[in-house]
């Protein structure tokens, strides 16, 4: 049933959300590029760093979590078994067994989602630091070129409003794993 309900997450709520992110990133994109190219390269380059971070955590993630999601299916079928049959474990006093063996496998499912909220915070972590440098590194690079005569005052403006509108769809991405 769970593999149902993601199932379903999935195809209502993310690919739809997915979709207009796509747009939105090349939308922004296209914007910045046409303001300044310098600035949309380094844009470009903290984008690159999101998907190293990204191939770094996600396949972790992505482990833990079908690790998680098969102990959470053994769980589910051993209790189902252990409720159907609860006469036949009261007859054969299997009760502590049965309790222990089921607390040693929650544990387990645990484990694996503590792992999975480890990872999933170091890449949430390591998404806003990217943001914060990279955003930081461009709106400085930006105020040189305003005081240069390279770009304007609005320039800079709009050109910030849309790295904005690019950074939190990639983040959301990243988040997906």
């Amino acid at each position: 049933m769970d593999d149902v309900n993601m199932l379903q997450q999935l195809l209502t709520g993310e690919i739809m959300g997915l979709i207009v992110d796509v747009v939105v990133v090349f939308f922004a994109l296209f914007v910045t590029f046409s303001i300044s190219v310098k600035l949309s390269l380094v844009m470009c380059c903290m984008l690159g760093l999101y998907a190293v971070v990204y191939s770094l955590f996600s396949g972790r993630i992505r482990k833990s979590t079908q690790s998680y999601r098969q102990l959470i299916d053994r769980i589910s079928g051993r209790l189902q078994e252990t409720i159907s049959g609860v006469r036949q474990v009261r007859i054969y006093n299997r009760e502590e067994a049965e309790n222990a063996s089921f607390l040693e496998r929650m544990s387990a499912a645990l484990d694996r989602s503590l792992e999975i909220g480890m990872g999933s915070v170091s890449l949430n972590t390591a998404c806003a630091t990217i943001s914060g440098f990279g955003s930081t590194l461009i709106v400085g690079m930006a105020g040189f070129m305003v005081l240069d005569g390279d770009v304007t005052y609005g320039d800079l403006v709009v050109f910030n409003s849309y790295l904005w509108m690019l950074i939190h769809p990639v983040v959301r991405f990243t988040t997906l794993s």
